[in-house]
């Protein structure tokens, strides 16, 4: 063919077909090399990528941990403000009821005048040397003559230490059988203050106390929490004696 002989054609195709074969060979080694070397490139980047990552999660994680702590730190110092300012407020209620004297309302006046007149003729009342007991006092004894009680009021020496068997603080209403007063004047006069709320208490003791005619009743200082408190008898077989802050004279 062309006057070149058969065995030159098929030893040139042979050579085409190797070289061929040589360049898809080299050619599929270079390509796997490239993507050898991308797929290094890749997995160093994905590395990267990771512990990147893994750092932000870390920090992430810091912040969050940082973020807990202050507001469990914060969530602690509003309940402390809270019990301050709970602790400040009954502190300033405390101080105000303090500070607040005893005292009737017209209604609570009225009241305890409509209890007590026409059961009540006379009575003693001793009123301690304090503000606030003689404000309260003087009111108690408007209200008695007011219902048509004769009434013959002192002021004691001293409020320390009235007598063991008598309170330092309320009302106390004196009352002594045979005393040769008004028959049931202290449980007439036990239920009218305890009609208006006021802490009163029933000294009926079996024998005369020294200085306190029956019946009596004595503003004595205003209790710590001025509440209504339960207005129980004083037990009857209490030890009578005699009390040195009285005075000796009548106003």
């Amino acid at each position: 063919m062309f006057g070149i002989p058969i065995e030159t054609l098929v030893t040139w195709a042979n050579v085409i077909s190797l070289s061929s074969l040589a360049i898809t060979v080299v050619g599929t080694i270079v390509a796997f090399q490239l993507s050898a070397r991308m797929n290094a490139a890749n997995i160093r980047e994905l590395h990267q990528v990771q512990s990147e990552a893994s750092a932000q999660i870390e920090t992430s994680r810091a912040a969050t941990a940082r973020a807990s702590a202050r507001t469990a730190q914060l969530v602690r110092v509003a309940a402390e403000l809270q019990l301050e300012l709970q602790s400040e407020k009954q502190a300033r209620t405390a101080l105000s009821a303090q500070l607040q004297t005893r005292d009737m309302t017209k209604e609570q006046m009225a009241k305890f005048v409509e209890s007590i007149k026409g059961k009540v003729r006379q009575l003693s009342l001793f009123i301690v040397p304090d503000r606030e007991a003689s404000i309260f006092g003087i009111t108690v004894l408007d209200a008695l003559r007011r219902a048509g009680v004769f009434v013959t009021w002192q002021r004691m020496q001293s409020p320390a230490h009235l007598s063991p068997d008598v309170a330092d603080t309320g009302v106390i209403i004196y009352e002594c059988p045979g005393g040769g007063g008004d028959e049931c004047a202290g449980r007439t006069l036990l239920k009218a203050f305890s009609a208006i709320d006021v802490q009163s208490r029933l000294l009926n003791s079996a024998q005369a106390l020294q200085g306190f005619p029956s019946p009596s009743l004595i503003i004595a200082l205003k209790p710590p929490e001025f509440l209504r408190a339960a207005d129980v008898p004083i037990p009857p077989d209490v030890k009578a004696t005699g009390s040195s802050d009285l005075p000796r004279h009548a106003d």
